[in-house]
């Protein structure tokens, strides 16, 4: 008898037909989807190893986390049965549901141990409050999963995933991705540098005791080289993987990494490789005989390990894909610098040199008037630190706005590109305005400056063909074609003018205006969204962040210092190895920020990778 009633609690799981669908992802271990899009519409299929819920968010572009997500999670309850409900979430806690449900259940079933779901969508809902857009845009679609945690049964409500939730980038429309994309490049030769973290042993207590580390290379091409650069791939060592929270990679004018620098390319865990546009590539190379030409490269590594584990050894890094060496693609890329570009506010004699307690905003503007060409802009990568909620850079002309770039639910521990590979045209003449917010909870005093404990206000921006005779930071309060426009302290949250999630929240509003265009700011509030879910919180963001371990000591503030933004922060050296140095964070003075007190160690030959290290690519 218990047996009939055992599969009247759980019936035994439909499967859908996997080859029936066109393209297909493993996520992970028991967890897989399936795809396909008919005309104007996206039928998923979803399979997870739980007997509670699984789930799926469309991330916001410019993060990738949970906050600003478009979720939609198949539920199953006590008697079988399996619902889908359209939600979002504004914040790290219990999504809501949207005002309007427009996932549609196709099939659902669930046993002891398998949750299995068919749902289908219209590709753009139009309702721009709760859903995101799937794109046929060539850029990936930033996804989060989730399901429920092991041993979780059937409520009918969602309950705490524990470590069962992952970042993945996804282009729904084509089959081609990561390395495979790369060497189907006309030019591409086949030759790349790996700059990577050669045996590095991962530090058991880090920075400041509770595992996290920020570990640096310099690279230096060697003296003949010379080409241009085409792609940037992950290296990821399978035994540290769970270990690498993200890495950025810099190009240098110099040998040393140090001087004149540009922001290349971000990783966080899910990313696919950066892919140059058609005939665009960097300059780089000793022989090259230009200044401008990438001649060192530093990869800042942001390692967790809070379980303080000794003995791990890590190789992680980037693959950068080059043309042979002598040839170069015909249009050379750029990158300018917009906001603080110079971070000149870390002057502790301006009268803005501290950020506000509460809610506030920093604007500022660049001047393209002396600009030699119209340029099109591939990308941008809008960088605060760890008080950064809300970015956007405005592109103006004639008094109208033109293009507006934003991160609405900034996340420091989630930064990404957003990437625009048809690209759009900026004119000399147009206006530009770069604005920052902030919440600083007034537990310390927050400045401005080059570590991580302090702000930054900088968009980093890829186009071509590359400027000449320009200075490369536009707007910042020095001497930059542009200004800074001042501080505003804001009086609540309503006024960082978010336009996802708006009305239960009570956060949202028109898009930010540039005030040169004339445009308003003010704040429109939608209703209510109907209903709650039931249950307990539903962290996607708290694993994918890789920050929220439960083992995790709680830390206020988070000073992480690192090598950042072609600037070296006044560190401790804890340790020496023979190719890699490792700091620590110490006392930072306000006046230590203008100088380095330490030079990285300048490798001279690419890394090798052994059987143990992947490149992380997205394959359908």
């Amino acid at each position: 008898m218990w047996f009939y009633q055992f599969i009247a609690l759980f019936p035994l799981v439909t499967a859908y037909d996997p080859s029936s669908y066109t393209h297909s992802r493993h996520i992970a271990t028991g967890f897989n989807i399936h795809w396909s899009i008919s005309g104007s519409q996206i039928e998923l299929a979803l399979t997870a190893p739980t007997a509670a819920w699984v789930a799926l968010g469309i991330a916001e572009p410019g993060s990738g986390s949970m906050p600003g997500a478009d979720i939609a999670a198949c539920i199953a309850d006590s008697a079988g049965a399996v619902r889908v409900s359209d939600m979002h979430s504004v914040a790290f806690s219990e999504p809501k549901l949207d005002e309007q449900q427009d996932w549609e259940l196709v099939e659902g079933s669930v046993s002891s141990s398998t949750l299995s779901c068919v749902i289908r969508r219209q590709l753009d809902t139009g309702e721009m409050r709760g859903d995101r857009p799937i794109l046929d845009n060539g850029v990936i679609t930033k996804m989060i999963f989730a399901h429920g945690a092991a041993g979780a049964i059937a409520t009918g409500s969602l309950s705490f995933h524990s470590t069962k939730a992952w970042p993945v980038n996804i282009n729904f429309f084509s089959a081609v991705t990561g390395n495979a994309a790369i060497s189907a490049l006309a030019d591409y030769s086949g030759e790349y540098i790996d700059v990577t973290n050669s045996n590095f042993e991962i530090p058991a207590l880090g920075d400041t005791g509770d595992g996290t580390t920020y570990h640096n290379v310099c690279y230096t091409l060697p003296a003949q080289f010379n080409a241009s650069l085409l792609a940037f791939e992950a290296i990821i060592s399978t035994a540290t993987q769970a270990n690498i929270h993200h890495f950025t990679l810099s190009g240098f004018t110099d040998t040393t990494c140090s001087g004149s620098s540009s922001m290349l390319w971000v990783w966080t865990p899910g990313q696919e490789p950066y892919i140059m546009p058609d005939n665009v590539g960097f300059k780089s190379g000793n022989a090259t005989g230009e200044a401008h030409a990438f001649r060192s490269f530093n990869l800042n590594t942001h390692y967790d390990n809070p379980s303080l584990e000794e003995g791990k050894i890590d190789s992680s890094g980037v693959r950068i894909h080059h043309t042979a060496p002598g040839s170069f693609r015909s249009i050379e890329a750029g990158i300018i610098q917009f906001g603080d570009g110079p971070v000149a506010l870390q002057d502790p004699t301006h009268p803005d040199h501290s950020i506000p307690v509460g809610y506030s905003r920093s604007d500022f503007s660049c001047n393209t008037s002396d600009w030699p060409h119209e340029i099109t802009v591939v990308g941008h990568f809008l960088h605060m630190h760890e008080l950064g909620v809300k970015m956007t850079t405005n592109v103006s002309r004639s008094g109208s706005l033109l293009r507006s770039n934003s991160v609405e639910f900034y996340q420091f521990s989630m930064q990404s590109e957003i990437r625009t590979p048809s690209g759009y045209t900026v004119l000399p003449g147009d206006h530009i305005n770069t604005r920052c917010y902030y919440y600083n909870d007034g537990s310390q005093t927050r400045v401005w400056g080059l570590s991580s404990a302090n702000e930054m206000c900088i968009d980093f921006v890829m186009y071509y063909p590359r400027m000449s005779g320009i200075n490369e930071f536009c707007g910042g309060p020095s001497d930059t074609p542009g200004s800074y426009d001042g501080t505003t302290v804001l009086s609540s949250e309503a006024e960082l003018h978010r336009k996802f999630g708006v009305g239960a929240e009570a956060v949202g509003g028109d898009a930010d205006s540039d005030s040169s265009t004339g445009e308003s700011d003010a704040s429109t509030t939608v209703a209510a969204a109907a209903g709650a879910v039931a249950g307990v919180l539903l962290i996607l963001g708290a694993v994918l962040a890789l920050r929220k371990h439960a083992d995790r000591k709680p830390r206020q503030t988070g000073p992480d210092v690192k090598v950042e933004d072609g600037s070296l922060s006044t560190c401790e050296k804890v340790s020496t190895g023979s190719s890699h140095e490792t700091f620590t964070h110490s006392e930072v003075p306000d006046t230590a920020h203008s100088s380095k007190s330490v030079v990285p160690f300048t490798a001279t030959q690419p890394s090798i990778l052994s059987s143990a290290d992947t490149l992380i690519e997205g394959t359908d």
